[in-house]
């Protein structure tokens, strides 16, 4: 009976310990993820090319900045493209009308994965280029 009470309690000890292994594991693969990201965004402002993009799709999850992806397409030398991008800020009711409408993508000429689509003021700060009185009704839409 002791010895039952033992292994019990010694493979609560291990489910425990792998469990926060699983937790370490798990933050450690979404800071990689992070870095490698942030690091393609300076690669790109760095060494970009100016196209226009189509927004395709827009999936928002709500209440949950961070979670509204912008899927949208352009094309480079007669070959069409397919891009998304992740923002931390949300929209307010009506970001579907967004989708069909023409906006600056910035792409890394030697890796077109590699994109952006601009919708904010600050995506354009970033790339040092002037934000467009036109666009004045997609700053009114982020909350």
């Amino acid at each position: 009976m002791a010895q039952d009470l033992k292994d019990v309690i010694f493979k609560t000890k291990i489910s425990k310990l792998l469990f926060y292994l699983a937790v370490i594991l798990i933050f450690i693969k979404i800071w990689s993820i992070k870095k490698e990201n942030k690091k393609e965004f300076e690669v790109l402002k760095s060494d970009f090319t100016i196209t226009n993009g189509v927004i395709t799709r827009i999936v928002t999850k709500s209440g949950n900045p961070g979670s509204f992806f912008v899927y949208f397409s352009f094309t480079v030398e007669k070959v069409k493209f397919e891009g998304y991008s992740g923002y931390a800020f949300k929209f307010r009711a009506g970001s579907d009308k967004l989708i069909g409408r023409t906006f600056p993508v910035a792409f890394q000429q030697n890796n077109i994965e590699n994109c952006e689509i601009l919708l904010s003021k600050e995506l354009f700060n970033d790339f040092f280029l002037t934000y467009p009185d036109s666009l004045n009704y997609v700053d009114k839409m982020i909350k």
